[in-house]
């Protein structure tokens, strides 16, 4: 990739910049998903918020390599 300029440069890492960061929004929004499905799953125990969380991090992340 060639860029005509040093405006150019900075205006694509910034617009690079903002898609990754959606995409890492995405993909928290779609982990805390899958926690909350495994907590209701389990009956809604209290205070297993972060077993969830760990739990559905591997499963985002497999289904997501899938993908690719």
């Amino acid at each position: 990739m060639t860029f005509r300029s040093k405006d150019d440069a900075e205006s694509f890492a910034q617009a690079e910049q903002t898609r990754l960061t959606e995409n890492e929004k995405n993909a928290s929004q779609r982990v805390r998903e899958i926690a909350y499905r495994l907590w209701l799953e389990e009956g809604c125990p209290q205070g297993e918020d972060l077993r969830h969380w760990f739990s559905a991090k591997p499963l985002f992340e497999a289904k997501r390599a899938e993908h690719k």
